[in-house]
Protein backbone atom coordinates (compact mmCIF):
# COMPACT_ATOMS: atom_id res chain seq x y z
CA UNK A 1 0.00 0.00 0.00
CA UNK A 2 1.38 3.42 -0.90
CA UNK A 3 1.79 6.33 1.44
CA UNK A 4 -0.40 9.36 0.70
CA UNK A 5 1.41 12.70 0.52
CA UNK A 6 -0.29 16.08 0.25
CA UNK A 7 1.83 19.00 -0.93
CA UNK A 8 0.59 22.60 -0.80
CA UNK A 9 0.85 24.52 -4.07
CA UNK A 10 -0.86 27.78 -3.05
CA UNK A 11 -2.94 29.49 -0.38
CA UNK A 12 -4.62 32.67 -1.52
CA UNK A 13 -7.99 34.34 -1.08
CA UNK A 14 -9.18 31.71 1.36
CA UNK A 15 -8.47 28.88 -1.10
CA UNK A 16 -5.83 26.25 -0.26
CA UNK A 17 -4.64 24.14 -3.19
CA UNK A 18 -2.34 21.17 -3.31
CA UNK A 19 -1.37 17.94 -5.02
CA UNK A 20 -2.06 14.50 -3.57
CA UNK A 21 0.34 11.70 -4.49
CA UNK A 22 0.54 8.06 -3.50
CA UNK A 23 -2.99 7.11 -4.59
CA UNK A 24 -2.77 3.54 -5.89
CA UNK A 25 -3.44 3.07 -9.60
CA UNK A 26 -7.05 2.35 -10.39
CA UNK A 27 -8.32 3.77 -7.10
CA UNK A 28 -10.30 6.97 -6.81
CA UNK A 29 -8.97 9.95 -4.90
CA UNK A 30 -9.82 9.56 -1.21
CA UNK A 31 -12.25 12.02 0.37
CA UNK A 32 -10.25 14.62 2.31
CA UNK A 33 -11.84 16.44 5.23
CA UNK A 34 -10.69 19.60 6.97
CA UNK A 35 -10.96 19.48 10.76
CA UNK A 36 -10.95 22.31 13.28
CA UNK A 37 -10.91 21.24 16.94
CA UNK A 38 -11.96 17.74 15.88
CA UNK A 39 -15.00 18.91 13.88
CA UNK A 40 -15.30 18.61 10.10
CA UNK A 41 -15.63 22.13 8.69
CA UNK A 42 -15.40 21.35 4.97
CA UNK A 43 -14.48 18.69 2.45
CA UNK A 44 -11.83 19.12 -0.23
CA UNK A 45 -12.73 19.22 -3.89
CA UNK A 46 -10.60 16.85 -5.95
CA UNK A 47 -9.85 16.55 -9.63
CA UNK A 48 -7.57 14.26 -11.55
CA UNK A 49 -5.49 15.33 -14.48
CA UNK A 50 -2.16 14.36 -16.02
CA UNK A 51 -1.76 11.60 -13.41
CA UNK A 52 -2.03 14.14 -10.59
CA UNK A 53 -4.73 14.49 -7.98
CA UNK A 54 -5.43 18.22 -7.60
CA UNK A 55 -6.91 19.28 -4.27
CA UNK A 56 -8.85 22.50 -3.64
CA UNK A 57 -10.14 23.60 -0.26
CA UNK A 58 -12.37 26.66 0.02
CA UNK A 59 -12.09 27.74 3.65
CA UNK A 60 -15.32 29.05 5.15
CA UNK A 61 -15.28 32.54 6.68
CA UNK A 62 -16.32 31.00 10.02
CA UNK A 63 -12.76 29.72 10.60
CA UNK A 64 -11.26 33.20 10.36
CA UNK A 65 -10.89 34.85 13.74
CA UNK A 66 -8.66 36.11 16.49
CA UNK A 67 -5.64 34.04 17.47
CA UNK A 68 -4.14 30.93 15.94
CA UNK A 69 -6.27 28.29 14.22
CA UNK A 70 -4.83 24.93 13.15
CA UNK A 71 -6.82 23.13 10.49
CA UNK A 72 -5.99 19.49 9.79
CA UNK A 73 -6.47 17.87 6.39
CA UNK A 74 -7.20 14.16 6.86
CA UNK A 75 -8.58 11.32 4.76
CA UNK A 76 -12.20 10.66 5.79
CA UNK A 77 -12.39 8.29 8.74
CA UNK A 78 -8.72 8.68 9.67
CA UNK A 79 -6.96 10.76 12.30
CA UNK A 80 -3.44 11.20 10.91
CA UNK A 81 -3.22 14.54 9.10
CA UNK A 82 -1.71 14.77 5.62
CA UNK A 83 -1.23 18.53 6.00
CA UNK A 84 -1.94 21.40 8.36
CA UNK A 85 -3.22 24.88 7.58
CA UNK A 86 -2.36 27.47 10.22
CA UNK A 87 -4.26 30.73 10.32
CA UNK A 88 -2.90 33.52 12.50
CA UNK A 89 -4.81 36.80 12.88
CA UNK A 90 -6.05 39.54 15.12
CA UNK A 91 -5.04 41.29 18.32
CA UNK A 92 -4.08 38.15 20.27
CA UNK A 93 -1.42 37.51 17.64
CA UNK A 94 0.95 40.05 19.16
CA UNK A 95 0.51 38.55 22.62
CA UNK A 96 0.90 34.99 21.27
CA UNK A 97 4.12 35.88 19.48
CA UNK A 98 5.54 37.71 22.50
CA UNK A 99 4.75 34.72 24.72
CA UNK A 100 6.45 32.40 22.22
CA UNK A 101 9.54 34.66 22.08
CA UNK A 102 9.69 34.72 25.88
CA UNK A 103 9.48 30.91 26.00
CA UNK A 104 12.26 30.59 23.42
CA UNK A 105 14.47 33.01 25.33
CA UNK A 106 13.94 31.06 28.56
CA UNK A 107 14.80 27.79 26.82
CA UNK A 108 17.90 29.35 25.24
CA UNK A 109 19.06 30.64 28.64
CA UNK A 110 18.57 27.16 30.11
CA UNK A 111 20.56 25.57 27.27
CA UNK A 112 23.34 28.15 27.58
CA UNK A 113 23.75 27.54 31.32
CA UNK A 114 23.68 23.74 30.85
CA UNK A 115 26.27 23.99 28.07
CA UNK A 116 28.53 26.22 30.16
CA UNK A 117 28.22 23.81 33.10
CA UNK A 118 29.08 20.90 30.82
CA UNK A 119 32.14 22.72 29.46
CA UNK A 120 33.33 23.59 32.96
CA UNK A 121 32.89 19.97 34.15
CA UNK A 122 34.83 18.48 31.23
CA UNK A 123 37.70 20.99 31.29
Amino acid sequence: MSELTLTKTAFEGGVWTGVLTGVPSGQSTPVLQVLLRGEVITTAQTSEGDGRHEIRIDLPASVMGEGVQSLLIVPAGETTPLATIRLVAGAPLEQDLQAEINDLRAELDLLKSAFRRHCADTA
